[in-house]
């Protein structure tokens, strides 16, 4: 079997409500999927495990809704909330903290899956625009070593060829001393 492509963590107090998510987000999206319920063991297993995509019930998170998106910045989670009925003023303030989407019972389960795809598109294209950077800045480290080394190089060269000229220098003027001095007595 292949192994999951992502890890999700759903914490909701009636697990049945998430079911199917769940099933759909492992057949679908190759999710592991753990589901927990209540934020006291949520914020247990994030402290143990690492996880791609947490989704939580709003009634479960209100109150935490900050340290729940700092899971976001601090773990770069996909932090996904559902709720019932939620003021405006709550969602925008999630939305600010740092929460990804919030989606209103009913849940339109083909419509958070697709939500998921799209933004673990958007992490999969910055983790490959992360690693390109590295890549690109081992690159320019390594090319600005080589110009440091062929710089080194060529500065011996240059100073060989400077000692030689000034060699062949005097051997030219001691020549031409010395003829002069032949060619004079």
């Amino acid at each position: 079997m292949e192994s999951p492509s992502t890890r999700w963590l759903i914490v909701a107090e009636n697990l049945a409500h998430v079911a199917r998510l769940s099933a759909r987000a492992t057949s679908e999206l190759n999710a592991d999927v753990v589901m927990v319920a209540s934020l006291a063991n949520a914020m247990r297993t994030l402290s143990e495990e690492t996880f791609d995509t947490v989704i939580v019930e709003w009634s479960l998170a209100a109150a935490e809704i900050e340290r729940l998106a700092s899971m976001r910045r601090d773990h770069h989670a996909i932090v996904i909330a559902l709720g019932t009925d939620l003021p405006k003023e709550q969602v925008v303030a999630a939305l600010r903290a740092g929460v990804c989407d919030v989606f209103e019972a009913p849940y339109d389960t083909d419509a958070i899956l697709a939500r998921m795809r799209d933004l673990l598109g958007v992490r999969a294209e910055e983790q490959q625009g992360r690693k390109r950077y590295e890549k690109l800045r081992a690159v320019s480290s390594r090319a600005l070593r080589d110009r440091r080394d062929i710089r080194r190089r060529v500065d011996l060269v240059c100073r060989d060829l400077v000692g030689a000229y000034q060699q062949l220098a005097k051997k030219v003027l001691s020549l031409q001393e010395s003829s002069v001095d032949t060619t004079g007595d």
